[in-house]
């Protein structure tokens, strides 16, 4: 045994099992994942993948001149909200490409990853984990990011009936 509290940490059998020496009391017990290496590997690049599909969104030939309105339906802007005019058409191939196989991929590769979960989890903490790790970051992402996302977009396309120039300049000329 170590002296001075140090921990010694060693596998058995799938289990990482780190014992406290001075006092011999278990400190942590975990399940190591069985997940293949090159299935997380090839889920990070088609994270990648998806990242570059939406940023190269802006630059495709096939998007109108002009960016639709804001507030006038048929509400485009939440399709393509930036339109770029600096364009080119690998942009568009490279996006049909990517839009062909994507999502699909995506959904097959998380089915993979849900059986071995709820094995090791048991339904009530894979729906627990799920939740904490899908729910907080989109609600996150709904009432933090999109907004300050959009902002810039509605300023540049919204027709405002009272915009802050506008608004002080009317104010003046009716007192």
């Amino acid at each position: 045994m170590n002296e001075g509290g140090s921990v010694d940490v060693f596998s058995t059998g799938g289990i990482i099992v780190a014992i406290r020496s001075a006092d011999c009391l278990f400190w942590r017990v975990r399940k190591m994942s069985k997940t293949s290496l090159p299935l997380k590997n090839l889920r990070g690049v088609l994270l990648i993948l998806i990242v570059a599909f939406h940023s190269f969104s802006a630059y495709i030939v096939t998007q109108p001149t002009t960016p639709p309105a804001f507030d006038l339906p048929p509400y485009d802007w939440r399709v393509f909200p930036i339109i770029d005019n600096e364009r080119w058409l690998g942009f568009d191939l490279f996006c049909a490409f990517q839009f062909l196989y994507l999502m699909q991929f995506m959904f097959f590769l998380s089915g993979l990853f849900v059986w071995p979960s709820l094995q090791r989890k048991g339904w009530k903490g894979f729906l627990a984990h799920r939740l904490v790790r899908l729910g907080i970051p989109f609600v996150i992402g709904v009432y933090l990011v999109m907004p300050i996302a959009f902002y810039p977009v509605y300023r540049v396309t919204a027709v405002d009936s009272c915009s802050p120039a506008r608004c002080s300049r009317a104010g003046e000329q009716a007192s």
